[in-house]
């Protein structure tokens, strides 16, 4: 990792000589001399980051090297710090005299500080000499493959390869003469791509239909030349000269392909340049008609950049197959497979592999040499990473390529993850944030730093070393992501001692071992936990995260003034009802997060942390106040105050905090109890994400214009929460919807949510005639808790308005009583929620017309009488879940068979809905089926349907009595 904080502190002394802060003479030459050096060990340390898996000498210079480096960057920053806080005075007073006096001191020592640093690192630049290392990038590691599988059977993926065979079948008699098929086959490393690969292309269909097949391993090298000569030397038999152009190559390889139909593996592509890519497919449209490529990848941007067909992905191995697949390697050519013991703990290994057949293998092959019941336990009980050299190659080598492919940027991003526990889910938008927070994301004045993250955060999922566990939509973005196994494994073996994480278990005591950069633990106790620490872990610890899943708990004692170098402190879940005004002294500090804590207030010594990014308070219910001095936090972006309910308002003087993205649970109407008013939302023009409770108790029209919603081009998401008022007044019901007239949103807002409004009807741009079609990229629109609105009235004059809404959400509208049939017209939706409208009588009578719906709920409306058509005869339907709960007066027969995408079918407490049953034949996707008591069911029926479970693979099948 020297080679990520080399870069890191190459880039802050770059950005502090650029800037005008006030550097002393010798100062400033130090600096210059310092980023000299470490420009020239940087120019060795690819070299070295690979070196010093096997010299010990080289990995004890890249330990010094990061230690002086990490103070290096702590002194730049406290630089930098100091200089932004630094009195502007005129020195005429006895207070101005001395602070000027303070900060002048403070310009010295520092200076002395940047002196020894640069004599230090000078040192460390000598020491290099004698390791030999090269100044420039090292090649990475090829894996060589053939097209002869390694394993005699293929373990659990027969259906697998089915779909590929069959894909290339039927591409025979598709597109022209000159259309050549790629297939990608994507997946993490070792999940099983070249041995799947390696099936098909020795399937005898396979070679039967083709008239030439080439298997090349390209690994990270994309070389076109190379390339091209491997195909000419495999289909004509004749090698290319050594000193062949790359015309004169692929001259050569038109001549072998031309009029053939010819089958080429690109097995291991690592490239994601376009150019090389074009380049090499060019040269091959000469064969004949049904030509393909298989490509297998771990990068999704490889599967983008060459595929004609969407990605075949490969998920994890089931493990039963797993385990077939470890015993023919743990048990080979031995008899005693039927071993009991040996077996349990075999299954037992292998569930730790995580469906890995790579891991699996190598596990296998490792424990084939010993029958040594203890042995077997040991390596149960081990971390991967833990083998001694040499045993690890058949796991590591894979692991660490991906690795080594990396940028720093992302290899650092990557290396932090083990910070979390294994299998831990990781919310996109914290993580971006701690890695902002610690200095992992490259400064650049032109682009958002949010924006880089999310860059790098799309690079380790290409990578498939995290993966996505839920989406934000079809784009691809990822909203929560979590990293395998065993690439938590790779992480926590690069950092080792630097990134720690801890389960505490029952223990009341922890300890931060020196050295330690990055801390964490995880605590499930229900009494006073202790962090103890060193004098030289209170100097190097950067990160601080204290989570506990216990509630009512009592307080963790530790005194976090000492840890003066803290970028990241995160405590959840205890019962800290104070926080000590020494906070103030962590200057370093850009994320504070305090959730689920039992703060009544905040210390007024906040506002001194000048570097603090992220203040995150969520679900600190008890919290009443925050200190007018958090407005002078000019560095501040997000604010998070959701769900703390005795929230009383924002100070006075919020409006300042012009740097802030994230503002939520602002409290409007609190001007008169000396809080902000919603007129202070007035400059903050980078909003993105705003959250404003209250509403209600705006008084005028004049201060829900000041709030200038309509002029936040960044604003994205947009909550709106009225709070409960008298439903029934109708100064309340007239006020309210000339308040929401004045808070019209830009065109540009994402997320609309609205909530417990008492007006009878909305404004005129909610009513979704031309004004709310000039919504274009609204995605989700969320209307709470209407409990006046009797009627929503749409004047739709075109049907593509809000061409981009995908998910509408309505609940909790008491005297509604239809449904707009303009809704028909939502062209994106999938997804559709109603629920709690107690009046509804009908909905919309085309919905068979949203053919992207694929979720369609609807709950607890005790009046709807009847239901649509969902989908007709002929029509390809979309819907996926299908969930209709007590509606006990649908009196409608559901029509099922043509849903055949249906996955979910819950139908409940619907005492006069009826369907046909044999309409479920037709439902081969359903995969969980819940059929309430009010659905009579005989006995012979209930037969049929378990006949179906069985058939259908239901995952569920319940009935509730």
């Amino acid at each position: 990792m020297a080679e990520s904080i080399v870069g890191i502190l190459l880039n802050n002394l770059d950005s502090l000589t650029k800037s005008e802060l006030s550097l002393l003479r010798s100062a400033e030459s130090d600096m210059e001399s310092l980023s000299s050096t470490l420009t020239t060990i940087q120019a060795v340390l690819a070299d070295a980051e690979t070196k010093q898996f096997s010299d010990h000498a080289i990995k004890n210079w890249l330990a010094k090297l990061e230690d002086v480096a990490f103070k290096a960057d702590d002194i730049l920053d406290e630089w930098a710090t100091d200089e932004s806080l630094a009195p502007h005075c005129s020195c005429s007073c006895s207070c101005s005299l001395f602070n000027c006096a303070k900060f002048i001191m403070s310009r010295h020592k520092i200076a002395k500080e940047i002196k020894t640093i640069r004599e230090r690192m000078g040192e460390i630049a000598e020491e290099r000499s004698k390791f030999h290392l090269s100044n420039h990038q090292i090649t990475q590691m090829n894996r060589e493959t053939s097209s002869f599988p390694n394993e005699p059977k293929l373990y659990g993926r027969d259906m697998d390869k089915e779909n590929i065979i069959n894909s290339l079948l039927e591409s025979q008699n598709i597109g022209g003469d000159d259309d050549v098929s790629v297939f990608p086959i994507l997946g993490m490393g070792g999940v099983g791509k070249t041995t799947l690969a390696q099936f098909v292309y020795n399937e005898e269909r396979v070679v039967k239909q083709f008239d030439a097949r080439v298997w090349y391993c390209v690994s990270v090298d994309f070389d076109v030349k190379k390339i091209s000569k491997a195909i000419v030397k495999d289909v004509s038999g004749t090698e290319c000269r050594p000193d062949d152009t790359l015309d004169n190559v692929q001259v050569q390889l038109r001549e072998a392909l031309s009029g053939r139909r010819f089958l080429l593996v690109l097995d291991d592509v690592w490239t994601d340049k376009q150019e090389l890519w074009n380049m090499f497919k060019n040269s091959l449209p000469f064969g004949a008609k049904g030509t393909s490529i298989i490509i297998t990848t771990r990068l999704q941007i490889v599967t983008d950049i060459v595929g004609t067909a969407p990605a075949y992905e490969l998920s994890p191995l089931p493990n039963d197959d797993c385990l077939l697949l470890f015993q023919s390697y743990a048990f080979k050519n031995v008899g005693d497979q039927a071993n009991k013991k040996f077996k349990k703990i075999g299954r037992q290994i292998v569930e730790k592999c995580g469906g890995v057949p790579l891991a699996a293998r190598a596990l296998g092959s490792l424990l084939r040499s010993t029958r040594e019941l203890g042995q077997w336990e040991r390596i149960r009980d081990s971390e991967i990473w833990n083998l001694q050299a040499g045993k690890e190659d058949t796991i590591l080598p894979a692991l660490r390529l991906s690795y080594n492919y990396l940028s720093p940027q992302l290899r650092q991003c990557f290396a932090y993850c083990s910070l979390f526990p294994k299998d831990f889910v990781m919310k996109k938008e914290a993580l971006i944030r701690i890695w902002m927070a610690n200095g992992l994301i490259p400064t650049d004045e032109r682009t958002d730093l949010e924006v880089v993250g999310n860059e790098i955060l799309n690079g380790l999922l290409w990578h498939s070393m995290l993966e996505g566990t839920k989406r934000e939509d079809d784009d691809g973005n990822v909203e929560t992501c979590r990293m395998h196994d065993l690439f938590h494994d790779l992480a926590s073996s690069i950092l080792k001692s630097h990134c720690l994480h801890l389960e505490s278990g029952s223990a009341r005591a922890l300890h931060i071992p020196d050295g330690a950069r990055h801390f964490s633990v995880t605590s499930g106790i229900d009494s006073e936990l202790h962090i103890n620490h060193s004098t030289q872990s209170q100097q190097s610890l950067r990160t601080l995260m204290v989570n506990n899943h216990q509630y009512h708990i009592r307080p963790m004692l530790v005194d976090f003034t000492h840890f003066t170098c803290l970028r990241t402190l995160h405590i959840a879940g205890f019962k800290l009802s104070k926080l000590s005004s020494s906070i103030g002294d962590l200057k370093h500090l850009r994320y504070l997060s305090l959730i689920r804590s039992d703060l009544k207030s905040l210390p007024k010594s906040i506002g001194k942390l000048g570097n603090l990014q992220i203040l995150n308070l969520a679900k600190s219910i008890d919290l009443r106040t925050l200190p007018k001095s958090i407005t002078r936090l000019r560095s501040l972006k997000h604010l998070d105050t959701r769900y703390c309910f005795e929230l009383k308002g924002m100070p006075n003087g919020i409006g300042s905090l012009t740097a802030l993205q994230t503002l939520r649970y602002f409290k409007a109407g609190s001007e008169e109890r000396g809080f902000a008013g919603i007129r202070e939302l007035h400059g903050l023009n980078l909003l993105r994400d705003l959250w404003i409770v209250g509403v209600g108790h705006v008084k005028s029209v004049e201060d829900a214009k000041g709030a200038c919603l309509m002029s936040k081009t960044n604003l994205s998401k947009l909550r709106l929460w009225w709070k409960m008022l008298d439903s029934h007044d109708e100064d309340v019901k007239s006020r309210s919807r000339e308040v929401l007239e004045c808070l019209q949103p830009h065109p540009n807002i994402k997320v609309l949510e609205i909530a417990e409004y008492p007006g009878a009807e909305f404004p005129t741009w909610m009513q979704m005639g031309d004004p709310l079609s000039s919504f274009p990229t609204l995605v989700e629109l969320i209307l709470n808790s209407f409990r006046n609105l009797e009627e929503w009235l749409l004047d739709w004059k075109e049907k593509e308005s809000l061409p981009t809404l995908q998910s509408l959400q309505l609940s909790f509208c008491p005297r509604l009583n239809s449904l707009p049939e303009e809704i028909c017209n939502l062209a994106s939706l999938k997804s559709l929620r109603i629920a709690n409208c107690d009046h509804l009588i009908s909905l919309p009578h085309e919905l068979t017309r949203l053919t992207s719906l694929e979720s369609l709920t609807i709950k607890d409306c005790p009046t709807l009488r009847s239901l649509p058509c969902l989908a007709m005869q002929g029509q390809k339907s979309s819907l996926r879940l299908l969930d209709i709960f007590r509606c006990k007066q649908v009196a409608s027969k559901l029509e099922l068979q043509h849903l055949t995408a249906l996955q979910a079918l819950r139908l409940q407490d619907c005492s006069e809905l009826k369907f046909s049953i044999q309409d479920l034949d037709y439902l081969t996707a359903l995969n969980f089926l819940t059929l309430g008591p009010s659905i009579d069911l005989p006995e012979s029926v209930k037969a049929r349907v378990f006949n179906m479970f069985s058939k259908h693979n239901l995952k569920s099948w319940s009935r509730y009595y």
